[in-house]
C-alpha cells in the first residue's frame, strides 16, 4: 500500500506529535518545525478488523526522510516486533528512501527485552530501534 495515498491523522509543522494508548506514549518533538505526517496505522490506514498485523502509529518526517514505526504494547515485545516488521513490509513501497526508525513502548514488566529475538532485531537496525518502558520522548526533526 502506498502510504502517500492515505490521509494522515495529523499533518503539519507542529512542535509536538503525541501517540498514546494503553498507558504508553511516544512524544515526537519537532523543534525545527519540519513537515511531519502522523498516521494511525491500526484502525486508520488499515481497518481495525484487518487480519494483517500492524503497528499503532507511523510518523513520517517528510523533510529529513525519516519513518518512525511506533507500537504501544502491554508486555508482548516479540509480538510488537512482528507488528512493526509487518507494517514496514506493507508500507515500505511509498517510503523507500526514508530511514526506518522502529519504536516499541511497553507498559508491563517484561524480561523479553533482553531475549535473543529482541537483541537480534535491535542489531538489524544498527542502533536505530528503541524499546522502552512507558514512554519515549525524542527529537524527530
Amino acid at each position: 500500500m502506498d502510504i502517500n495515498k492515505c490521509v494522515p491523522q495529523r499533518k503539519g509543522t507542529y512542535s509536538t506529535f503525541r501517540s498514546a494508548e494503553r498507558g504508553c506514549e511516544h512524544i515526537g518533538n519537532n523543534a525545527n518545525h519540519q513537515l511531519i505526517r502522523q498516521f494511525k496505522v491500526d484502525g486508520g490506514v488499515f481497518p481495525q478488523n484487518s487480519p494483517e498485523e500492524k503497528c499503532d502509529y507511523l510518523l513520517l518526517n517528510d523533510t529529513s526522510r525519516k519513518a518512525y514505526f511506533i507500537e504501544l504494547k502491554g508486555s508482548d515485545v516479540e509480538k510488537a516486533i512482528s507488528q512493526i516488521e509487518n507494517s514496514i513490509r506493507l508500507l515500505h513501497e511509498g517510503i523507500r528512501d526514508y530511514t526506518i526508525l522502529p519504536r516499541i513502548v511497553y507498559h508491563s514488566r517484561t524480561h523479553d527485552i533482553q531475549g535473543n529475538t529482541v537483541m537480534r532485531w535491535k542489531a538489524k537496525y544498527s542502533g536505530r530501534a528503541i524499546i522502552r518502558s512507558r514512554r519515549i520522548e525524542e527529537n524527530i526533526s
